[in-house]
Parts: structure tokens; sequence; C-alpha cells
């Protein structure tokens, strides 16, 4: 069985650092934790590297390990937030607002549906790819898929209707 080399998984974190940490910094939506997030998949990936099955699946495994580490990070956060209250100040412009209602709205959704639109529609992944990124059947994906895009329709429509009452 062939195996990919450290140079490859070097090369291949080199070519994609700015992809990887935008998917990051957009998916926990914080800079600073992204940045760490991507340092601590980096070290991982390093430390497992050689549990890739070929070139072809670095990418997918890549990703799976990315996405573990940003869920991770988020039920820390959750379980933080809940034991202390926070306090954020900021002038937003009207397109951060509509990214932050936008970004909330998925947020609505349950982890795995979440990444898949993540990964759908903003890394603009095929969903062939997406499923072995995430290790479920085509079927599911397109499943949740479908199912995560009309739960955001109803969040939307919701969220319209609340703006028109005001």
């Amino acid at each position: 069985m062939y195996k990919i080399s450290e140079g490859q998984l070097l090369h291949f974190i080199k070519e994609n650092q700015q992809k990887l940490y935008r998917f990051t910094a957009m998916y926990v939506r914080n800079e600073e934790d992204a940045k760490d997030i991507l340092q601590n998949t980096i070290l991982k990936a390093y430390r497992k590297y050689h549990q890739i099955r070929s070139a072809d699946t670095l990418s997918s495994w890549f990703y799976h390990v990315l996405i573990n580490e940003c869920l991770l990070h988020i039920r820390k956060s959750k379980r933080r937030e809940d034991t202390q209250e926070m306090d954020v100040f900021s002038i937003k412009t009207k397109d951060t607002l509509q990214q932050e209602q936008l970004w909330d709205m998925i947020h609505r959704l349950d982890e795995k549906s979440q990444m898949i639109i993540v990964l759908c529609f903003f890394e603009e992944r095929k969903l062939k790819e997406i499923a072995a990124i995430m290790d479920m059947p085509l079927s599911t994906v397109k499943s949740r898929l479908y199912k995560s895009l009309e739960e955001l329709r109803v969040f939307m429509e919701y969220e319209d209707t609340c703006i028109k009452r005001k």
C-alpha cells in the first residue's frame, strides 16, 4: 500500500494554508481561535500522516481532522459561555450584520449539517468529497444538505417576518 511522505503533507499544508485558515475562521468566527485550531490540526496531522492511505485521500483526511478540531473547540467554547457572561460591543456594517445573521442561522443547525453547508457552499467541495471528508454515505450527505437548506429557508422566513413586524 502506498503511503504519503512527510514532504507531501508539508507541501499540501503550504499550498492550502490560506484556504484552510479561511475555512476555519469562517466556521469558528474568531481569527485567533482559527489560528490555534489550524495549528493543532497541523500537529495532529503531522503525528498521524502515516495513516493516510494515499495522496488522493490527503485533502479529505486533513479536512476530516480539521473539522473534528473545530467541533472540539466549539464544544469547549459553549461550555465556557455557559459559565460566564460575555459582553460584546462593536460597530457593525449592514453587510457584516447580514453575514453574522447567516452564520447564526447556520450555527442553529446540528454540527454535521453545519459542516456540510460550509464544505458545500463556502469551500465549494463536491458532495462526493464531502461524503469522504465526513465519512458518511453520499446519500446521507445529500439528504442532510436538502434538509439543512430547508431549515435555513425556514429560519430566513422567520427572520423576515420578525423584521417586518418591527
